[in-house]
């Protein structure tokens, strides 16, 4: 069997990260081949069994009858799919890791809240202009009307409650906020603004 590896088992893990080693040393009967460039995953597509990553249009047109399955080391498939009716219309099987990135998704969420929530760019920035401004930038928040937020006690809102909605709720758990919970994903922007609005106006 040959499994072809795109640039994502080159360029996604450290440096110091074995994946591509590991994966020889656990199934030596398999023929691992890495393929960087589009050139190359035309090259090796041929003869494969099974590719690992996003082939283009291009290099699944030049895939044989011999390839079985196409894995997807993310969650969206839409990039391999877009513009591809023949590898919808294939008996190729496409899989994707449906939960392979909730919990940073999650973690960066928290991330973006908290530097909004206590301007932490201001630091920041004054970080790296060598400054020290002692209140300056609450004082510069105040001034604009653009106050620091205290999170405990608030209300956090989150649009469905899949892989990444979950993730994001168990670790607000500890910040003391309020949920407030949209299941219905098929509303537009517009709607979830306008619902989540009368449910802070009640």
């Amino acid at each position: 069997m040959k499994v072809v590896m795109s640039k994502i088992s080159k360029q996604a893990y450290s440096k110091n990260y074995s994946f591509e080693e590991e994966l020889i040393e656990t199934y030596p009967d398999i023929n691992w081949v890495s393929a960087i460039s589009e050139e190359e995953q035309i090259k090796e597509i041929g003869d494969c069994d099974v590719f690992y990553g996003w082939p283009s249009h291009k290099v699944f047109l030049a895939a044989s009858e011999k390839l079985k399955w196409i894995h997807v080391p993310g969650t969206g498939i839409d990039r391999v799919t877009k513009n591809n009716q023949e590898l919808i219309d294939s008996d190729v099987i496409l899989t994707n890791c449906p939960q392979a990135h909730t919990k940073p998704m999650a973690d960066h969420t928290l991330g973006m809240i908290l530097s909004l929530s206590r301007k932490l760019w201001e630091n920041r920035d004054q970080q790296h202009q060598h400054t020290w401004k002692e209140g300056g930038y609450v004082k510069s928040a105040m001034e604009n009307n653009n106050p620091l937020v205290a999170l405990s006690g608030t209300t956090l809102g989150i649009v469905s409650m899949g892989g990444i909605g979950r993730q994001i709720a168990q670790r607000a758990k500890g910040f003391e906020w309020i949920f407030m919970l949209l299941i219905n994903t098929h509303l537009t922007l517009q709607k979830v603004l306008v619902k989540f609005g009368d449910w802070i106006n009640r």
